[in-house]
C-alpha cells in the first residue's frame, strides 16, 4: 500500500473516532429509553437493564462533564471521574449479551476481557497493559474514545 493510502487510511480512521466520540457526547438517551431498548433485545432480565440503564446514562452524562472539565476548564482528569458497575449472575444469564447490547446503543468504545486470562505478572495469560492496549485500539487510538471506554470483565464467576 502506498504511503498516501496509508495516511489517507489513518484520517479516515481518525475521522471515524471523533465522531464516534462526538455521539457519546450528544447522547441524550433517558434511562428509561435506554431500559426499554435493552428490554427489546434481552428478554427475562428487567432488573438488570433497569438498574444498567441508570448507569449507562449517568456514566454518559459523567463523560460529557469530565470532557467539559479537561478541555473547556482547562481542569486535570481525576480518577474518581468515572466509575464501574458490577453485573453478577449464572453462568448462561445473559450478562455479556446485555452489556454487548449496552456497547452497541452507547458509542463507546468496548472492551470484554475474560477474568480467567488476566494475571498480576503476565508470566502466564494477560496483564492490564494488554487490556489497556486493547481499549485504546478499540478506541481507534484516539484518547479521549479510550478514557471513556466500557471494560467488560467476563467469567470472573469462574474464578472463585
Amino acid at each position: 500500500m502506498s504511503e498516501q493510502a496509508t495516511d489517507a487510511r489513518e484520517q479516515e480512521i481518525l475521522r471515524q473516532a471523533k465522531a464516534r466520540f462526538a455521539r457519546v457526547l450528544r447522547c441524550d438517551l433517558k434511562p428509561q429509553e435506554i431500559a426499554g431498548e435493552l428490554r427489546k433485545r434481552v428478554l427475562g432480565q428487567d432488573g438488570a437493564c433497569e438498574a444498567l440503564s441508570v448507569r449507562l446514562r449517568q456514566h454518559l452524562l459523567q463523560v460529557r462533564q469530565s470532557f467539559v472539565r479537561r478541555e473547556v476548564e482547562r481542569k486535570p482528569w481525576r480518577p474518581d471521574d468515572l466509575g464501574g458497575v458490577l453485573v453478577l449472575g449464572p453462568t448462561g444469564c445473559g450478562k455479556t449479551h446485555l452489556m454487548r447490547t449496552v456497547e452497541e446503543m452507547s458509542s463507546l468504545a468496548f472492551h470484554t476481557e475474560d477474568a480467567t486470562a488476566l494475571s498480576e505478572t503476565a508470566y502466564v495469560g494477560r496483564d492490564l497493559s494488554d487490556t489497556a492496549r486493547a481499549i485504546v485500539q478499540n478506541a481507534y487510538l484516539y484518547a479521549p474514545l479510550a478514557q471513556t471506554a466500557l471494560l467488560f470483565l467476563d467469567e470472573v464467576d469462574k474464578l472463585r
